[in-house]
């Protein structure tokens, strides 16, 4: 139970300037990420193929861009392990190991039945990895904004650290002023 507090204390923490950098990188993600998909739908549609989104997502494909999500928010949150404040990571990082096998599991199930020949059940792997990738979305999300939090706490760790160096340098001690 502690964990899970620790892991909202730790969404708590972040700041408004790191959930907009998150949304930018969100954005970039799903835009860019996506992109196969898009430009797919696109030339079907200029060379008037008609075709459904569920024959775009019926072999799992969105099972692949989960687990690309996932790995990076599974790196935002793993890299810093030793020293971050996010105490809830360990937890965290085992959900996100099991999310990425279970999209792993899907793409290679799906791959493999096509090998084979083995009838596999269309409509439960499109809903299966639309809802992985629905679920990972939100996650990729919260990683991306803990990493932007992570990363100025760092900085102003840093510079804090630098700037207590200089004083300690620079001022004189209490018994000496300059008297000029």
């Amino acid at each position: 139970m502690g964990e899970v507090n620790a892991f909202f204390t730790a969404i708590k923490d972040i700041e408004r300037a790191h959930w907009r950098t998150a949304t930018w990188s969100l954005l970039f993600a799903i835009i860019f990420g996506l992109l196969p998909t898009w430009v797919t739908m696109i030339m079907l549609k200029i060379f008037s193929i008609d075709i459904s989104f569920k024959n775009l997502v019926d072999d799992g494909q969105f099972a692949i861009y989960s687990a690309a999500f996932i790995a990076t928010g599974l790196y935002f949150v793993a890299r810093e392990f030793n020293t971050s404040k996010f105490k809830g990571r360990s937890g965290f990082i085992l959900i996100l190991c099991a999310l990425i096998i279970l999209a792993s599991l899907l793409v290679g199930g799906v791959s493999i039945a096509g090998e084979v020949n083995l009838p596999i059940d269309r409509i439960f792997i499109r809903y299966v990895s639309i809802a992985v990738f629905c679920l990972t979305v939100p996650i990729y999300f919260i990683c991306a904004a803990r990493n932007e939090a992570g990363i100025a706490g760092d900085y102003n760790e840093i510079r804090k650290k630098q700037l207590k160096e200089l004083e300690d340098k620079f001022t004189p001690p209490e018994g000496e002023k300059d008297e000029k």
